[in-house]
């Protein structure tokens, strides 16, 4: 036993350790026993890693006092427990390998129940064993750890090997010949030097957690086991043991000033590690297939959704299926939405209450390139990556508040949008990181309030191209509302009102299903399907209403939580045949009804369809989104902005006699610009070429009355968007084509 207690050990145990080693090998030696509480992964000639299920162990032994007393100190006594247990099953593993074919194992904790905040640990926490659970928010270099070498004794020549506690460099106090007793004069041999894999991660409390300021971080450090796998931004559950070493914050090296850190014993990725079986019991599962087929389940989440904002119901249906998400595998399944509207509608309160309903949520305002994506920074010599909002959001869910503020700095999500990644090339540092978050964006108006005589584009300031990547954008106005200022002062009075007080249906209410099976959808034709939206006397946000009205079941905003999560990680529906019909039907309509305005219907805006609509039968739990899962969700995009009918989308066609009404100038710039190309058309297509003038441009201008400032800067902006091609100097050729 001496010679392997010598591996593990750098001192000699005491009696007490000798006996808790005697126990755990006879304990273990039962090959019952062995394969219950350890797993490891096949390798020749032997496995080198044993993960050892701690939980399970704890639970199983309870009833044996001394079983329970030796594997319990764990938590009290880690240096000794961890080295004893590396030994046990070092002896056990030699009665079958042959002695010379062993190399040392590791042993390392699994499935530890005991978790400890990051604010609890402090210094009396110092070599106890811990389980902490947050953010990877930066991730340093791989580099060797010297754990002890040879010196050369310059008296007898003699080789003398010494071992570094902790990696600090120590001479040998003296020469162990005994007619030698050299204890000055020692030169290190540094080709001799043992090493061993060294890499420090910093870790940062969830921003789930309960916290106020600045979120806690730790450094963690790994020695002689590899954590390559781990990158930046993923969440994971550290296990190991809290050290003490000096701080390098002051350069006196002497004072008494420490700072803690985890030496860790395992480290594996939440993402990764989590299952069905972990996450949700069997009671849970139960109860979320008998909530599903609870009638109106959809509507009943909506009511559940943010109660501190009265109406909105549209707004609250379009975030829930943004947090459930599609079933897209290879794809993007995330839906973005954006919350575009005047001050003071509780946008904010939306967003935060969508971040407490997932698992993983981040809550940023008006933030930096940087503090979205990545952060570089140098730091002991080398270049460091700090993982932004969205990484740290990564398969959940990121809400930025202030969208409109973030000005050149918006240009940053459209690769995280699109791709879902965030490529890094800076600073000699370029790489790849996943970003699969959900963004859920909110923005003011500019100038405060909404102007209706100017498109969406001038009213919010942001790239058109950014605005195509959101699955949903919905428009919210200050409109005089009597409801909404009686269910302000309710609220203040204590008094919360009822959907029954505030929406009183003049006809009976009815479920979505049987409106929807009883409306007309398709009039075929020969050459071509017309959509017709279902229920056309009334809105989706008055049947949302008219639903919710007649709903008498409470749900929790736990038991909520836990259903939308359950459903978006296990629930993978799929289209069918009649739903993809519908689909197909409404985006070829919306294509042929397109007109030049300041967003364009494209593949992307039928991509989200199909997401939203995969989105709305997981919120049944089905595995089939069916016809009605398709038109309800067409009826929501209907009170979005992407729809046609919306007048901020509506390019004006104008006549001959209306383009000599001189009215066009009191139209916004997009609605002007629209006309022009239009008129510019109508001129190619009567002269038979698309090559026109500088000066017949100004001409046209002036006939329809525009109104644009500097006309060359408004040819100039035609030119950047490809409407129009300049050939040469002041000579263009027309680009647009439209089809009625």
């Amino acid at each position: 036993m001496e010679s392997v207690i010598k591996i593990y050990f750098d001192h000699e145990p005491p009696y007490e350790v000798i006996s808790m080693i005697t126990e755990m090998e006879s304990f273990f030696s039962n090959p019952a026993a062995f394969c219950t509480y350890f797993t490891y992964k096949p390798s020749s000639p032997y496995p080198k890693e044993f993960g050892l299920n701690y939980s399970k162990l704890i639970q199983d032994t309870n009833h044996d006092i001394e079983l329970s007393r030796i594997f319990c100190s764990l938590r009290s006594d880690p240096m000794n427990f961890m080295p004893s247990l590396n030994v046990s099953i070092h002896r056990i593993l030699l009665k079958n390998i042959e002695k010379s074919a062993l190399i040392p194992i590791r042993v390392y904790i699994l499935k530890y129940d005991v978790f400890t905040p990051l604010n609890s640990i402090r210094s009396a926490l110092i070599n106890r064993f811990v389980a902490i659970s947050g953010n990877i928010v930066k991730v340093f270099s791989k580099k060797p750890f010297v754990t002890g070498m040879e010196f050369l004794c310059c008296k007898c020549k003699g080789q003398i090997f010494t071992e570094f506690p902790e990696g600090k460099f120590i001479y040998p106090k003296i020469c162990p010949n005994p007619d030698c007793k050299n204890f000055k004069s020692f030169q290190p041999l540094r080709e001799t030097a043992k090493c061993v894999d060294y890499q420090r991660v910093k870790i940062q409390e969830s921003s789930n957690d309960e916290q106020s300021g600045v979120p806690l971080t730790l450094d963690c450090e790994a020695r002689n086991f590899d954590i390559s796998e781990i990158s930046v931004g993923d969440p994971v559950t550290v296990m190991g043991v809290v050290k003490a070493e000096s701080s390098d914050m002051h350069k006196n090296k002497n004072t008494g000033l420490y700072g803690l850190y985890l030496d860790i014993s395992s480290i594996s990725c939440i993402k990764e590690s989590s299952t069905q079986d972990d996450e949700f019991s069997q009671e849970d599962i139960l109860s979320f297939q008998e909530l599903a087929k609870t009638s109106n389940i959809f509507p009943l989440l909506v009511k559940t959704f943010c109660t501190l904002i009265y109406g909105l119901e549209k707004v609250k249906a379009g975030l829930i299926l943004g947090l459930l998400g599609g079933s897209e595998e290879q794809g993007r399944s995330t839906s973005h939405i954006l919350i575009v509207g005047d001050p003071g509608l509780g946008k904010t309160q939306l967003l935060r209450t969508t971040v407490n309903f997932s698992l993983r949520g981040i809550y940023v305002s008006a933030t930096t390139r940087a503090g979205l994506t990545v952060n570089i920074t140098r730091e002991g010599g080398q270049n460091l990556m700090r993982a932004g909002a969205l990484i740290m959001a990564d398969d959940g869910v990121c809400a930025i508040d202030e969208f409109d503020k973030m000005g050149k700095d918006q240009l940053a999500m459209l690769e995280v949008m699109e791709q879902q990644t965030i490529t890094v090339a800076k600073s000699g540092v370029y790489c790849s990181l996943k970003a699969r978050a959900t963004v859920i964006a909110a923005a003011n108006s500019a100038g405060g309030h909404y102007n209706p005589s100017k498109s969406l584009v001038e009213n919010l300031k942001i790239n058109a191209a950014l605005l195509s990547r959101f699955d949903l954008i919905f428009l919210l106005l200050d409109n005089h509302d009597a409801e909404v200022s009686k269910h302000v002062i309710s609220m203040h009075n204590g008094r919360k009102r009822t959907y029954e007080q505030a929406f009183k249906p003049e006809q009976p209410s009815y479920t979505v299903k049987r409106s929807f099976t009883q409306s007309t959808v398709f009039s075929q034709t020969k050459n071509s399907a017309k959509f017709d939206t279902p229920f056309d006397d009334e809105s989706y946000t008055s049947f949302l209403q008219r639903v919710i009205n007649d709903i008498t079941i409470e749900l929790s905003v736990e038991t909520m939580k836990k259903y939308i999560e359950y459903a978006r990680k296990f629930c993978k529906p799929k289209l069918s045949d009649e739903a993809v019909e519908i689909i197909n039907s409404y985006y070829t309509s919306m294509r042929k009804d397109t007109q030049l305005g300041c967003l364009s219907i494209t593949t992307r805006q039928l991509e989200s369809l199909k997401r939203l609509t995969e989105a709305r039968a997981k919120a049944e739990l089905r595995e089939c989104a069916t016809e009605n899962d398709a038109i309800e969700v067409i009826k929501l995009y209907q009170e979005t902005v992407f729809d046609l009918k919306s007048k901020d989308f509506i390019a004006p066609k104008m006549s001959k006699q209306g383009s000599k009404s001189g009215n066009i100038g009191e139209l916004s710039i997009a609605k002007q610009q629209a006309a022009f190309i239009e008129k510019l058309q109508e001129i190619a297509l009567a002269k038979n070429s698309d090559v026109i003038t500088f000066q017949e441009l100004h001409e046209i201008s002036k006939d329809l009355g525009l109104r644009v400032g500097d006309f060359g800067m408004f040819i100039e902006k035609l030119n950047m968007a490809n409407f129009i091609l300049k050939k040469s100097p002041g000579v263009y050729k027309i680009c647009v084509k439209f089809y009625s």
